[in-house]
């Protein structure tokens, strides 16, 4: 069985109901074939710096960059990387291409990279972030070999309607994966996502747990298709957190624990019938 990406998360579940181990609420899943499709792409980070995220949280979102720069093989043959803040319009912080390895990235975060604040207007930055990023004179690399993707981080429901933006880029090969925060409109993570890739996080500091897995799921969505014949998979979670991905493991994880439950009130009952005889005896 390929391996699902409700497998691969450590932080929780994916399903068609939201699930929680950790924290982070995960909505979907995809199984794919990690041996099929390109192996890397070119990928855009799109994050929300609106009044609705604030300040406070804002280094929350910088931390989280910080990781997933330092996660990824960035070179030129390999990922590429850029940056854009948004809120009632778009602003660039770097590129694809701008940096060819991770550090100078690494150094525009800590000396660079501010805060903006504004009313939030995702479908403004869909489509500017679609000119800038996407077009082809900007993009420069074969899409089929280097899959562009965007990764959208939202806080609140947008001002403006996000479906319309979202469809151009999709239909112009833009594979999206949108994570929302705080107050984000599930209906907006949902519209803007390829297939499943949406995802819903508890608070802003559950960013730190989701960036290893969202890694992952980078590497996932650079594999995925939509007409490669995809299987989609539900992972259950037992209360200890312990995913299964089908029937037959449910039905294996009841049979064990009930089997223990029987262990344990067999040697409870004999434990007592020890008890009794020395009583006699005595």
């Amino acid at each position: 069985m390929a391996p699902s990406i409700g497998t691969a998360l450590s932080a929780g579940t994916l399903g068609p109901t939201e699930t929680s181990i950790l924290g982070p609420k995960m909505l979907g899943s995809t199984a794919l074939d990690s041996g099929q499709g390109p192996e890397y792409a070119d990928v855009v980070f799109l994050v929300d710096s609106s009044d609705h995220l604030g300040t406070k949280s804002f280094p929350f979102v910088r931390t989280f960059l910080n990781k997933m720069i330092s996660s990824l093989p960035i070179e030129a043959n390999k990922y590429r990387v850029a940056l854009a803040q948004y809120s009632h319009t778009l602003h660039n912080e770097f590129h694809l291409g701008a940096f060819r390895s991770r550090n100078p990235m690494l150094n525009h975060l800590k000396k660079n990279f501010r805060f903006i604040g504004g009313s939030l207007k995702i479908r403004n930055a869909l489509q500017e972030a679609h000119q800038t990023y996407f077009s082809a004179p900007t993009n420069g690399r074969d899409r089929k070999e280097f899959p562009p993707i965007l990764v959208v981080l939202a806080s609140a429901e947008s001002k403006d309607d996000v479906e319309e933006a979202s469809k151009a880029l999709r239909e112009d090969r833009v594979k999206i994966i949108s994570v929302g925060v705080q107050k984000a409109s599930e209906e907006n993570l949902k519209a803007m996502a390829t297939s499943q890739f949406h995802f819903n996080l508890q608070t802003v500091r559950d960013l730190s747990t989701f960036s290893s897995n969202m890694t992952q799921i980078i590497k996932d969505v650079t594999k995925y298709s939509e007409g490669a014949g995809a299987v989609s998979t539900t992972a259950a979670t037992d209360a200890d957190g312990v995913a299964c991905e089908d029937g037959t493991e449910v039905l294996s994880v009841v049979v064990a624990m009930m089997v223990i439950l029987l262990v344990k009130v067999h040697v409870g009952m004999m434990v007592e019938l020890v008890l009794l005889v020395m009583k006699v005896v005595v």
